[in-house]
């Protein structure tokens, strides 16, 4: 696990970026398979994406995936994919073929079965699995990521690549990739930005923690966190 500090969430966000796309380089034009998260710190990369490394980036074999979605319509504010999709791809070249979306707004079991599938059928497989080049990630107040939240480990371990999950404060459904998925992507990268993310980074590093977020940054095979400067003061 290795760990980086940028003085702001801008220059983290560049950062990312610009390892995003060495990474797209060093697979010669082959296509690359991307897993996105949802929340502030994306947003913010979103939109430096588009405005500085568009002409960069090779779209044509960019393949985008979500780790995750809130069970609601693509046009509600809270979908993942809205926002990614105003944010970024509605301002880039990239073939609409090229992005595959969770549908929250259908049956989120039904949903999680078929997205499922579409990650075995489409990634590549690495052990008989299938396997992302990279996966972005945040890291909740409460230890969550993706969509597995604190007492729910059952759905990190789980053999299913996707499953319907329940934010247990406010009971809201969302479909989500599972630890069997996402540890074995080749790369994870943990996006941490602000001084509310202090003490759960703490908490989450010790080896002997059982939170969600934890899980995927002790066992994933290459994990590299990006925090800002806010994150450790």
């Amino acid at each position: 696990m290795k760990q980086l500090y940028f003085s702001t969430p801008t220059t983290l966000a560049h950062a990312v970026i610009q390892r995003i796309l060495e990474k797209m380089q060093q697979i010669n034009g082959e296509d690359f398979y991307l897993a996105l998260s949802g929340g502030s710190t994306p947003l913010l990369l979103f939109d430096i994406w588009h405005s500085f490394y568009s002409e960069q980036t090779d779209w044509d074999h960019l393949k985008i995936f979500w780790v995750d979605e809130r069970c609601v319509p693509p046009t509600d504010a809270r979908s993942n994919f809205g926002a990614t999709k105003e944010r970024l791809l509605s301002k880039v070249p990239i073939p609409a073929a090229n992005y595959f979306r969770m549908r929250g707004e259908e049956v989120p079991a039904k949903e999680a079965e078929r997205y499922a599938q579409l990650v075995d059928q489409l990634l590549p497989k690495v052990n008989q699995l299938p396997s992302f080049h990279l996966v972005l990630l945040g890291i909740g107040e409460d230890g969550h990521t993706a969509s597995l939240f604190p007492n729910q480990l059952q759905l990190v371990s789980s053999s299913k690549y996707c499953v319907n999950s329940v934010q247990p404060s406010s009971g809201q459904e969302r479909i989500t990739l599972t630890g069997s998925c996402l540890l074995n992507a080749a790369e994870l990268f943990f996006l941490i930005a602000g001084k509310s993310k202090k003490d759960i980074l703490v908490k989450v590093l010790q080896p002997s923690c059982l939170l969600p977020a934890a899980t995927l940054l002790h066992r994933g095979k290459k994990v590299t966190l990006f925090c800002d400067e806010e994150v450790k003061q």
